[in-house]
């Protein structure tokens, strides 16, 4: 899934960032982890390559998914962020197809792009069912 927004927060520690990211074409903002293993940086520092107000597009995952469960076809579809500043999320989705046992492309809405899921575990989920994936929101590297 691909997004476009403004850096509204970057959080620093050690490679780890957690991002908010505001949509440019929305009031949406997402919080959003990535690493950095290039750039170790203190609790509290400045990131050299990503600042506030910076304008980014940003390729995101859904990644270590620890709990799956299937929900009715007729469910509305999308994207909860229940923790505030953090990555940790929940997406109500599609599947579009499988990859691989444990990762999926999944849709949230017409209109939407895709977004891949990764799990922990191994899941004989099909195209078409609709699942609540709970994990992180992250950057894809």
């Amino acid at each position: 899934m691909r997004i476009s927004g403004i850096l509204r927060t970057v959080v620093v520690d050690g490679y780890e960032r957690v991002l908010e990211v505001a949509l440019h074409d929305s009031a949406t903002r997402y919080w959003v982890s990535a690493l950095e293993p290039e750039q170790f940086v203190e609790f509290g520092g400045l990131c050299p390559t990503l600042r506030e107000g910076q304008s980014v597009e940003l390729s995101l995952e859904l990644r270590y998914v620890t709990k799956t469960e299937q929900v009715e076809a007729g469910s509305a579809l999308g994207l909860l962020q229940p923790i505030p500043r953090s990555p940790h999320c929940t997406v109500v989705a599609q599947v579009v197809r499988s990859t691989e046992p444990d990762r999926f492309v999944c849709s949230f809405g017409v209109g939407t792009p895709a977004i891949r899921v990764e799990c922990e575990g191994h899941h004989n989920l099909s195209h078409g069912q609709v699942v609540a994936f709970t994990g992180e929101l992250a950057r894809d590297a």
